[in-house]
């Protein structure tokens, strides 16, 4: 079978991430090539490590969020011409699947598709209403199915839910002896940062917190996003006069993880399922985080973690509180974590459910 890969962007976010976790996992007798914007030269680096053939089309960033008028029209444009380079590309490569990774390009592919299959994969919700009209108006095609991470990010009713999934160590390594706790991801209004920053400086001023209690801020803002640049900014003066740590962007999430004693997740409008959760599963990491999106479709209060309810700095810091000082519940915490992402998060089990929907997609 031949798939053509269609991406809406080049960086590696979350949605990227598991197109690199499934692509490894195709049969044999396969074929596959990924075709993505030329913003950004990440995603086809990693393709071409694991010799997966790559093409850029021009396609150009947008607001996060609501688009002014201007970038509404341009993206229309766009999409038209970026319509037309699919035909010829499949024209070429004669695909059996077209596998579509994000919304922006879904009307493009499925109207490059000609009645080809084509197999959506829903990684976020989306909020803003003529984008979602958009989006629906696509999935309304005969020939259009819908794969998402979670029910709160999908787009429609009729979709197969699949968890994602990730890769993990043999064993759970050894947590750290100091306490620390940090966020890790992109930095961006939604996934909290702020929130984090505000809730380790109300520990500072809590007497049975220890003094040594660090705290990181790992990641940093993707594609192009000129809000949650100021937003980083921000984060960084709330910051100031605190033992907060910003070491960047990672490739090596599970080193940075295994320095933490606890994950905190503090986002406040959070899309879907953080993929860092599962990471943190996978190395058997507490996570705390707030009850937004669809995270409590993967974390269960004092199960593996504590899910906070109320989102606040004020609440998010009450918890962290509660959980440096209860060992034996992080301990608790920790091999449940471990269990559940050996039960329902691994990365072969995320590849055999996708590689089920693409072949039901295809039949």
């Amino acid at each position: 079978m031949k798939v053509l890969f269609v991406e809406q962007f080049g960086d590696l976010g979350g949605a990227q991430r598991c197109l690199l976790d499934l692509l490894p996992g195709l049969p044999s007798r396969w074929s596959a090539t990924v075709v993505s914007p030329a913003d950004s030269g990440a995603l086809a680096g990693r393709l071409a490590r694991i010799g997966v053939t790559h093409h850029a089309f021009p396609f150009g960033r947008y607001s996060a969020g609501r688009k002014p008028l201007l970038e509404q029209a341009r993206y229309l444009v766009e999409s038209r011409r970026l319509a037309s380079w699919l035909r010829e590309r499949m024209a070429e490569v004669e695909p059996d699947l077209v596998y579509v990774n994000g919304p922006r390009v879904l009307p493009a592919a499925v109207a490059a598709a000609g009645g080809r299959p084509v197999l959506f994969h829903a990684h976020n919700h989306v909020p803003q209403r003529g984008a979602r009209m958009l989006l629906r108006r696509s999935l309304a095609r005969t020939n259009v199915r819908v794969v998402s991470c979670c029910r709160y990010a999908a787009p429609v009713d009729d979709v197969r839910v699949v968890d994602n999934g990730v890769p993990g160590p043999t064993t759970v390594p050894e947590r750290p002896d100091e306490p620390r706790v940090g966020v890790l991801g992109r930095i961006s209004p939604e996934k909290g940062q702020l929130e984090f920053v505000r809730a380790v400086r109300l520990l500072r001023s809590v007497a049975d917190v220890p003094t040594d209690l660090g705290a990181d801020v790992i990641g940093d803002v993707l594609f192009g996003d000129s809000q949650a640049e100021a937003y980083a900014e921000e984060v960084r003066r709330e910051a100031a006069g605190l033992p907060v740590g910003f070491p960047g962007w990672t490739d090596d999430v599970g080193a940075a993880l295994d320095r933490l004693a606890l994950l905190v997740v503090p986002s406040v409008r959070e899309p879907a399922t953080p993929r860092v959760i599962l990471e943190a599963y996978a190395r058997g990491l507490p996570v705390i985080a707030f009850a937004s999106g669809g995270i409590p479709e993967i974390l269960s209060d004092d199960h593996g973690g504590r899910l906070v309810t109320e989102l606040t700095a004020a609440a998010l810091a009450q918890a962290i509180k509660d959980a440096v000082a209860d060992a034996p519940r992080r301990k608790r915490w920790s091999e449940e974590a471990r269990a559940l992402w050996e039960s329902r998060f691994t990365v072969e089990r995320f590849r055999e459910h996708v590689l089920g929907a693409m072949e039901d997609a295809v039949r």
